[in-house]
């Protein structure tokens, strides 16, 4: 890349298609009303005397820009809202400038593509089978959040009987959640807003009937946050969706009053769970972190907010469990535990206000593959690493106090030792403390231990002693044993080779994307900012290292096969081939990768593509 310029023709642009006025009264649009729960769709012949939605839509909490007291003039301004929201062709900005963009701006939300079921490692489930059958002919759909608020469902196939007469690009319907009704109008005053910002995540989930548990049944379920646009979640029932949203089920909303900006997107699996009948089944689950309480770092933070890590139950959105993870001042000690000891692994002081936010997204693990997940890994933004564990059931009405968070990891511990409650010397440094934005990955090693790979710092997010900070890379050991032991960084070897653990990025370089460990390769991608020189783009790192060493697996020059003498065998152009294969990680989730067959020695931390 020299200029940013992408080549290649456009499949389709979902922006110029709905600039397409034939087909602007056509669009369905529709959100859930905030007190009643009922369906609104957005025609501007619907505000009618709908009080509700004229005060969903009233952003009445700032003075400034509040309708006033007259019901008229608010229905007024709510019908122009309406089109607005709708790209109408009459509608206009508050100052009467033409709405000329009927997509709104992606600026967060990263598009997810759902088609017919095939997650293979639900094969085991009851009625799945069934399931995948039945919409075996399910049409793919791209689901993506704008900063005008709509979460949109897009097209991906060329008409057919499921979308009788659209096309691949166009649009399904938009759907605007609950939480941002209030703040639409911003976008009318030409001032722009984030939206439905989050991240749509779509998962199949088995929804029991306690009442006759042979007919539960197995549903496709979008959830997402609002990141900078809200403190809310929100999920959609989207199995049968056809040409038009009369099949999406609004499932449910949730906010908290402890809920930042929810900017941690959720991860969703099984858990067993036992009702009040004794009834013991799996109950498909959302686990999330707190959020944070601005969009970007502010040092004026309100105690207690943002602060916790959810656990809600998909179908009902009912919270399971709300574990409250201390800010690094609260924690007045580290317990050191013995075999067998199932009790946390710190103590807080209750009296310290905790100011802990959790942005992160949580990695599930299931440590016994009997196709529940027991453990969840979360960073936060005082840097520390927390493991969750839910192993043992969830019991309706129960006592569930085993459900908790323990201390994995603190990235102020003094010389990466592992030693945080050391009486030796200090246990912590806090300079080395960096806040954690991305999800973990987590991994077996060959002597069957957890390994948990994570990384501090977000190229967006800033903070105002950055230039002190230095963000690194750390593969941290879970002993298990105890049962909440504090984490153990690797040895100082392994496989005859110097281990690079943590590693450091240059100043300013920053991780923009999440661990992943594939084929015995840890891959993450960073970007090195280049503020020296203005507006230039700076430079991004696609890094591949060896997962239990960080060693660069890529050389600058490639391995030339020589004879006894030292002398290549041939000459001429060397050919370097890749080879393909699939794997399955240590939680049963096949992977593809692909790897040089050629040996190779390290050239430098920033393997892979470097672009200037």
């Amino acid at each position: 890349l020299t200029d940013g310029t992408v080549s290649g023709t456009t499949a389709y642009d979902v922006a110029t298609t709905l600039k397409n006025s034939s087909i602007q009264p056509s669009r369905t649009i529709f959100t859930t009303l905030p007190t009643s729960g009922n369906r609104f769709d957005f025609v501007s012949s619907g505000v009618g005397s709908n009080t509700e939605i004229v005060a969903a839509f009233d952003p009445i909490y700032n003075l400034d820009y509040a309708w006033g007291n007259t019901l008229s003039v608010r229905q007024t301004k709510a019908t122009q809202l309406v089109k607005f929201v709708r790209g109408d062709s009459d509608a206009t900005f508050v100052s009467g400038k033409a709405h000329n963009h009927k997509l709104g701006p992606i600026i967060h939300s990263k598009p997810n593509i759902v088609a017919a079921p095939s997650n293979q490692s639900y094969q085991g489930f009851p009625g799945y089978g069934a399931f995948q059958a039945a919409h075996a002919n399910r049409p793919p759909t791209i689901y993506v959040g704008t900063g005008y608020g709509l979460m949109e469902a897009i097209s991906l196939n060329d008409g057919g009987t499921a979308y009788p007469g659209l096309k691949a690009g166009e649009e399904i319907f938009g759907y605007v959640p609950t939480g941002i009704l209030r703040y639409l109008n911003y976008n009318r005053m030409g001032m722009q807003i984030y939206g439905a910002d989050g991240s749509p995540v779509i998962k199949d989930a088995l929804f029991y009937d306690t009442d006759d548990p042979p007919n539960s049944s197995w549903h496709t379920v979008l959830m997402a946050g609002l990141a900078g646009g809200g403190t809310a979640y929100y999920a959609l029932d989207i199995t049968n969706v056809t040409d038009s949203s009369a099949n999406v089920q609004h499932l449910w909303n949730f906010r908290d009053s402890n809920l930042g900006f929810t900017w941690s997107v959720p991860t969703i699996g099984p858990v067993t769970y036992i009702d009040a009948n004794d009834n013991i089944y799996f109950r498909w689950v959302a686990f999330f972190g707190g959020g944070m309480q601005k969009n970007s770092a502010d040092p004026t933070l309100e105690p207690n907010r943002a602060n916790y890590f959810y656990i809600l139950d998909v179908q009902t959105g009912t919270t399971l469990a709300k574990i409250e993870l201390p800010d690094a001042d609260a924690i007045t000690a580290f317990t050191t535990l013995s075999a067998g000891d199932t009790g946390g692994n710190y103590t807080v002081n209750p009296s310290v206000n905790n100011y802990n936010q959790i942005p992160a997204t949580p990695f599930l693990v299931d440590k016994d593959f009997d196709r529940d997940y027991d453990y969840a890994y979360i960073g936060d933004q005082e840097g520390r690493l927390w493991k969750i564990m839910f192993d043992t059931p969830y019991v309706e009405g129960g006592d569930n106090s085993a459900w908790r968070a323990c201390l994995l990891y603190d990235t102020a511990d003094t010389n990466f030792d592992g030693q945080v409650d050391s009486s030796d010397g200090p246990a912590l440094d806090l300079a080395h403390r960096t806040p954690v934005y991305y999800s973990p990955d987590v991994t077996r090693m060959p002597n069957n231990q957890l390994l948990v790979f994570f990384a501090s710092g977000n190229a967006e997010f800033t903070k105002d002693d950055e230039p002190s900070l230095t963000y690194k890379v750390y593969a941290i050991i879970d002993p298990e044993t105890p049962y909440c032991s504090y984490g153990q960084p690797l040895p100082e070897t392994m496989n005859g080779e110097s281990v690079a653990f943590p590693i450091a990025f240059e100043p300013k370089e920053k991780p923009i994307t999440a661990m992943h460990v594939v084929g015995g390769k840890l891959i993450f991608k960073t970007f090195l900012a280049t503020p020296q020189v203005a507006c230039t783009r700076g430079v991004g790192r696609l890094w591949t290292l060896d997962y239990l060493t960080g060693n660069p697996i890529v050389a600058d020059t490639p391995y030339v096969e020589t004879n006894p003498d030292g002398t290549p065998i041939g000459t001429g152009d060397i050919e370097v081939s890749l080879k393909y294969g699939v794997d399955v990680d240590a939680f049963g989730n096949p992977s593809v990768w692909q790897m040089t067959i050629l040996p190779a020695e390290p050239l430098s931390w920033g393997e892979g593509v470097t672009f200037d």
